[in-house]
């Protein structure tokens, strides 16, 4: 009896450290995998989300298959376009209030340099405020 529990633990400890063995291979594939993974994974996703769309059409519609995928495709498709102008519309918008945000940016260190000289802080504010319009749109769109 003791033999069979001294080897139920023996298993149980080989078991869980090939887990962590395995979760640590799985990871470090990862790390060097991310640029494939992570198209993979967006087209499993979209896939899962998907499938139920062209089962419903095949199922309660009797549509032939063909045309259940192709319908489905061209909504996932319309779907994914209108997502992509929303998303360069807000980048545009960034970028166009980029300016605007420099210069409040720039207007608040400004703030911060009398703040500094009303305490006898001297700083090269003319080098710091050329160097925050310079660097800060490009910060901002980025």
């Amino acid at each position: 009896m003791k033999n069979a529990e001294l080897r139920d633990e023996q298993v149980w400890l080989a078991v869980g450290s090939l887990m962590i063995l395995a979760t640590i291979a799985l990871a470090g594939a990862l790390v060097y995998t991310r640029d494939v993974m992570v198209p993979f994974v967006l087209a499993i996703f979209i896939t899962a989300v998907v499938s139920p769309l062209v089962d419903f059409q095949v199922t309660r519609w009797r549509l032939p298959n063909w045309i259940a995928i192709l319908s489905t495709l061209l909504l996932v498709l319309a779907v994914l376009s209108l997502l992509g102008v929303l998303l360069i519309w807000a980048v545009q918008t960034m970028v166009h209030a980029a300016g605007e945000y420099s210069a409040q940016v720039v207007d608040l260190i400004e703030r911060l340099f009398a703040e500094l000289s009303a305490h006898h802080i001297q700083v090269d504010q003319a080098r710091i405020s050329a160097e925050l319009e310079a660097h800060l749109p490009g910060v901002i769109t980025q």
